[in-house]
């Protein structure tokens, strides 16, 4: 596969609004030693790129602008660095890029080899773009920080966005017995998932109702302090969303007798993205994309995703 020299993508030099967001001709970048250089076909919208955009992680990104942004990618191996062997140009991939390394927002992308898999073979790039932060985010924060086992009680708090749609469904594959907490709009979406239930949080509170779940994941931030007794003795409560007050919780857990809170992101695990893979080429996890968005309207792609009104993913489609 030819590699230009030039490729376009998206750039910020300042943190500030979506209005930051431009598109600029910027160099290929070369694939080092167990590196791939993945045309990238499709690109997802994620709330950590909003985010990153914004200056919430400021601390850790520091100011050296221009910067890149995206996690998510589909695309084809256009190159490959030394030492790779399971990947050769023109296979169909998909991935994420790991928080420190942000720039799949572009038409050209290095991942480590270690990160990368096969897409999904009934999905096209686009759709493939949507899965790998969201679908690990579900599975990792059920499985591994959650420790779900068959026949317990879950519920997935924001079921019908991106994470959120993956977890219930998931939640399901792993055998529990499923809540999901959306919007009167979202009902009929989160039900057709496979909920069990379903909690309509602007006629209820899952917190009220002496109600209580095994493991619950929160997917929009939902204040632990307020909520923690909607938790079951030895139960587990599981954000992606971190805040002063989860990191105090989550210090807490180390304590004999501690609540059992966790917050994390997400980690690329090739293993996890074939097995994702085949549930979804087996037809038992569904991918929701509610809308996809040319690379020259980014800033609108932000925007949308921070009005916290998507139904599953956003996509941008590289040129």
């Amino acid at each position: 596969m030819s590699v230009p020299e030039k490729m376009q993508a998206v750039l910020f030099d300042s943190y500030g609004s979506p209005d930051v967001l431009h598109v600029a001709e910027v160099p290929v970048p070369i694939p080092a030693a167990n590196e791939v250089l993945v045309r990238v076909r499709a690109a997802g919208v994620n709330p950590a790129d909003t985010g990153l955009r914004a200056g919430k992680y400021k601390l850790f990104s520091g100011s050296r602008f221009p910067m890149g942004l995206g996690l998510d990618l589909a695309g084809e191996v256009a190159q490959v660095g030394t030492g790779v062997k399971d990947f050769r140009p023109g296979d169909a991939v998909y991935t994420f890029r790991d928080a420190g390394r942000p720039g799949s927002y572009a038409q050209y992308a290095t991942v480590s080899a270690t990160h990368l898999a096969p897409k999904p073979k009934t999905l096209g790039f686009t759709e493939a773009a949507a899965v790998p932060v969201a679908a690990l985010t579900a599975l990792q924060g059920l499985r591994v920080r959650g420790e779900l086992k068959a026949g317990q009680r879950l519920l997935v708090i924001g079921a019908s966005g991106g994470v959120g749609t993956f977890a219930v469904q998931m939640g399901k594959l792993l055998g529990a017995h499923v809540t999901g907490v959306c919007s009167t709009r979202n009902v009929e979406l989160v039900r057709g998932l496979g909920a069990d239930e379903i909690i309509d949080y602007t006629r209820e509170s899952f917190v009220s109702g002496g109600r209580s779940w095994d493991v619950i994941l929160d997917t929009v931030g939902t204040d632990y302090g307020a909520s923690k007794k909607a938790l079951a003795r030895r139960g587990t409560w599981v954000t992606i969303v971190p805040s002063p007050k989860v990191v105090f919780y989550t210090a807490l857990r180390m304590l004999p007798g501690g609540p059992r809170v966790h917050t994390f992101m997400a980690q690329p695990e090739a293993a996890q993205l074939r097995e994702v893979a085949e549930w979804i080429d087996s037809g038992r996890l569904r991918v929701l994309v509610e809308k996809v968005y040319p690379l020259p309207e980014v800033a609108e792609a932000h925007r949308h995703s921070e009005s916290h009104r998507a139904r599953g993913k956003l996509v941008l489609e590289l040129p």
